[in-house]
């Protein structure tokens, strides 16, 4: 649980902690990031010029197991600047007790956001054996729910899965799940501003792949990309999580997730390579690669590889303003730079569930934003 207050306002006992520019002073060596204070408290030594200076403060922080304390800084903090010093410093265990130099009104929506953005945090690292993909569209529409009876808005869930009469036409889903003892599902989430009725036209759709364990099917995964799939959900609760913010700040229109969960199992039900899937719209389609991951012999890579050399030689010549502002923002949400990684790999690193769905949501982004600047607008 995160708590914040105005200076003085609790009557916990906190460790005065002063955020100080500039390198600690002798006898301590140089690198050092904190000292003892006169107060009884620490300084802790930043560079603000340091891109997101302040998260690497909490975790300095966080690493001398201070989680209660009356924070001032030389430079102070803008109301973002604060959120990300919180959420750096939570790690989902200790309580945060923190007392900061900004208004009520303030700092009571910075904690409300900093808690449900944890809440989602969690659920995203929860295992994969208590996260089954109807549980975790149960979960998720669980928190829609609270904060739209919160926000005086309407939430309602249409559960299909395994079983179910609509669920045979959700042929993809149902190919992903063979493998599994799990039902697949899909969950439909529609949520209705208050001020507007059922009726009201549907304004945003916006759907989330939710993989709870993704072993990668019969074209199985390396060691190294498995350890880390049963994150491979979060698109699913990141998107809930957007939503539940939306509504907390003030959403006018009527919204609806489509959430598509399963298991990427191995048995002898599992989907093969070379099957052919055949969806309600007459469209075949053919499982080359039971898996999103691909291993590219050195053979096939030389064009790729021209391509990629073409891009970084036109990295610094983005020609829309839009890309360079939407790849800002993302870089500055994720604390490292996704952009750099888009353009400059390692193609590894890229490959890994935790950055590819960053880079995926932040390219579409700018295409879409590109998209609408050049009069081309979607149907929904």
């Amino acid at each position: 649980m995160i708590k914040l207050f105005p200076h003085y306002a609790s009557e916990m006992k906190l460790v005065s902690v002063n955020l100080r520019e500039g390198k600690v002073e002798a006898p301590f060596d140089a690198e050092t990031k904190f000292a003892p204070s006169a107060n009884g408290g620490y300084d802790i030594f930043v560079n603000s010029s340091d891109f997101k200076w302040y998260q690497n403060a909490a975790r300095t922080l966080a690493s001398l197991g201070c989680y209660s304390i009356r924070l001032t800084s030389e430079k102070k903090l803008t109301e973002n600047e604060f959120y990300w010093f919180v959420t750096a410093l939570y790690d989902g265990i200790h309580d945060i007790n923190i007392e900061y130099d900004l208004d009520s009104e303030a700092l009571s929506k910075i904690e409300s956001t900093a808690n449900l953005v944890s809440e989602f945090r969690a659920l995203a690292d929860t295992d994969s054996k208590i996260s089954t993909p109807v549980s975790v569209v149960n979960r998720v529409f669980e928190l829609i729910e609270k904060t739209a009876s919160e926000c005086d808005a309407k939430a309602s869930l249409n559960l299909i899965k395994r079983g179910d009469k609509d669920f045979e036409s959700c042929v993809g889903l149902k190919s992903v799940g063979l493998a599994s003892d799990e039902a697949p599902c899909l969950g439909i989430i529609d949520v209705i501003p208050s001020g507007l009725n059922e009726n009201a036209p549907l304004d945003v759709a916006m759907v989330g792949k939710g993989i709870t364990f993704d072993t990668g099917g019969y074209s199985l995964k390396p060691e190294k990309f498995m350890e880390t799939m049963r994150t491979d959900k979060t698109a699913v609760i990141y998107l809930s999580g957007a939503l539940c913010l939306a509504l907390k700040l003030g959403l006018k229109k009527r919204c609806r997730l489509y959430l598509c969960c399963s298991e990427n199992m191995v048995s002898g039900r599992g989907m093969l390579p070379g099957d052919i899937i055949k969806y309600p719209n007459d469209i075949s389609v053919e499982i080359n690669n039971t898996d999103a991951f691909k291993t590219w012999k050195k053979s096939e890579t030389a064009k790729e590889q021209n391509q990629i050399d073409e891009l970084k030689a036109h990295q610094d010549d983005i020609n829309y303003d839009v890309a360079k502002k939407l790849f800002k923002e993302a870089d500055e949400a994720l604390g490292y730079s996704i952009m750099k990684m888009c353009f400059e790999g390692p193609e590894d690193d890229l490959k890994l569930t935790a950055n590819t769905q960053p880079a995926i949501l932040t390219i579409s982004c700018i295409a879409n934003e590109i998209l609408k600047e050049n009069g081309i607008q979607p149907d929904i």
